[in-house]
């Protein structure tokens, strides 16, 4: 799946956002990754030293950044979880 990796507009985190619009099944995403929290519109999720808000519309926060290509495998993960 395509998407952009970039800062947020504060700097103080990452944000994923698919190139195209999508719809992200929290199920797959709770069944493969660590969840902090779970409520209906969002979930935190850890993974690989990573806290993640992930957003049903697509949008991936990270909220602790770290290394640009080590947050892009991690965001093709959530997204492959997601869109099954």
């Amino acid at each position: 799946m395509e998407f952009n990796l970039e800062k947020c507009k504060d700097k103080g985190a990452y944000s994923a956002k698919p190139v195209k619009t999508v719809h992200l099944d929290f199920t797959g995403i709770r069944k493969a990754f660590k969840v902090l929290e779970d409520t209906p519109i969002l979930l935190l999720i850890e993974e690989d030293g990573f806290e993640i808000i992930v957003h049903k519309h697509g949008e991936l926060m990270f909220k602790n950044p770290g290394d640009m290509e080590k947050m892009r495998k991690v965001a093709e993960k959530v997204y492959k979880a997601g869109l099954q």
